[in-house]
């Protein structure tokens, strides 16, 4: 009996896997943020500009289910791409009170400069996983969170 209660094996492959993906997560991120911090850029701006370089125009909304985000971290990021000029915001024509964001020329640009070297990051960091396997992790992510 643990602190928490009683403690089983499923209990403790519970902790094993949040911990794992913790870990996993904490080590992409670190190698991640080796090339975005040289260009000034955070991951979910990033995302925010690859999006937006795939899909075209999307209401903020959609950008915010897309990237698995929350409002308020979304406006912040928003916020700083348009500071920068990587976007443009303009009022949807069907309803004046949303709002459509877009990629400028700049941006796309920006991303133009920044992805061959994050690709080459992050095929480093994966290389060593068998492609068998990282589809089997993509599997059974997307299964969970479906």
């Amino acid at each position: 009996m643990s602190e928490w209660g009683n403690t089983n094996d499923q209990t403790e492959l519970y902790m094993k896997v949040l911990i794992s993906i913790h870990k996993m997560e904490s080590f992409l991120r670190t190698a991640e943020n080796t090339v975005l911090k040289k260009y000034q850029i955070t991951p979910m701006q990033l995302g925010v500009l690859d999006t937006l370089s795939q899909k075209g125009e999307l209401m903020i909304q959609t950008l915010i289910d897309e990237m698995a985000s929350t409002s308020g971290n979304m406006t912040v990021v928003i916020r700083n791409l348009d500071k920068a000029g990587y976007i443009y915001r303009k009022s949807d024509p069907s309803d004046k009170r949303r709002c459509v964001i877009g990629l400028t020329e700049s941006g796309r640009m920006k991303l133009e400069e920044i992805m061959p070297e994050h690709m080459r990051n992050v095929a480093d960091v994966l290389e060593t996983m068998p492609d068998e396997r990282k589809r089997m992790l993509i599997e059974i992510i997307d299964s969970y969170l479906a």
